[in-house]
């Protein structure tokens, strides 16, 4: 029973990952695409007979490192300014009673879930450490989703792709939307880790 649920947690992992670093690639790619009307041809090849065929290998590399740059960006850019938002209002409406910690500052309060994440994965809580890193995963993806619409929007009108008003207008409001179901899922995420703290 116990390899059968090993089993599954290597395997939620790997989704995870993928979600993770390849989800908002995959978005990017898809959304450029529309945008400039080129049919995947700039993820095309020459064949032999001199036609333009679909490359899977030339795909699968723009999705995976537009993916994991999105990513990055995000958690280098964005993720420390929203989580300095949720942590600070967290920190000053005293959400930790009964609790055996109580951090004072934001960096505090972010050191605090690292630690109890490193003390989960040592003591090997594959229960609600997967569930936290599931959640984590799709907060992420949300995030890095809303910044791939923007950027491929960008992208599009930077190499000189003429996009329509509606368009353009349709693809900032569902980067908007994004961006607030991501804020709102990242929230209630905060208050699963408060949750799952140490009591007095």
């Amino acid at each position: 029973m116990e390899d059968a649920i090993r089993t599954v947690s290597e395997l939620v992992r790997h989704v995870n990952s993928i979600l993770r670093y390849v989800g908002a690639g995959a978005v990017f790619t898809f959304v450029l695409n529309v945008l400039t009307k080129q049919h995947f041809q700039f993820l095309s090849t020459t064949s032999k007979d001199g036609e333009l065929a679909f490359s899977v290998f030339l795909t699968i590399l723009f999705v995976t490192s537009s993916g994991v740059v999105l990513y990055l960006i995000h958690r280098a850019v964005i993720y420390p300014v929203v989580s300095w938002c949720h942590f600070s209002y967290l920190i000053s409406h005293n959400q930790f009673a009964g609790k055996s910690d109580s951090p004072k500052s934001p960096r505090e309060l972010d050191r605090l879930f690292v630690r109890m994440r490193i003390e989960r994965q040592k003591n090997k809580d594959e229960l609600i450490q997967g569930h936290l890193d599931t959640w984590a995963a799709q907060v992420h993806f949300l995030y890095a989703s809303a910044l791939a619409l923007l950027l491929a929007l960008i992208t599009a009108i930077a190499i000189g792709t003429k996009v329509e008003g509606g368009r353009c207008a349709l693809i900032i409001v569902a980067s908007v939307l994004l961006g607030l179901c991501a804020f709102n899922h990242d929230r209630r995420l905060n208050y699963e880790h408060i949750e799952n703290l140490p009591k007095c």
